[in-house]
């Protein structure tokens, strides 16, 4: 077997498929087993950070919106106010 992941059989390559329900060996004889479930919960992580970047950017999005239409409404009242009266 090679590497544990694929060997040869009937002079063909077979490839072995890693069950994740059960802990799978790693190269490096010091780390763990990965479990799905420790795949899952980075996943969860993942997932609600990028929710989080999203949210933030929308919102800042909006507030730069917002200030936008502040500035264009004060500078159109700043030219009236200064526009000569006929």
């Amino acid at each position: 077997m090679d590497h544990g992941s694929t060997e040869w059989k009937d002079g063909l390559l077979e490839v072995t498929l890693k069950d994740l329900l059960i802990g799978v060996e790693q190269e490096d004889p010091t780390m763990g087993l990965i479990f799905k479930s420790d795949l899952l919960s980075k996943s969860s992580k993942l997932s609600s950070r990028l929710e989080l970047e999203l949210e933030l950017k929308l919102e800042l999005k909006l507030q730069l919106k917002v200030e936008l239409k502040l500035k264009l409404e004060l500078k159109l009242k700043l030219e009236l106010e200064l526009k000569p009266k006929l």
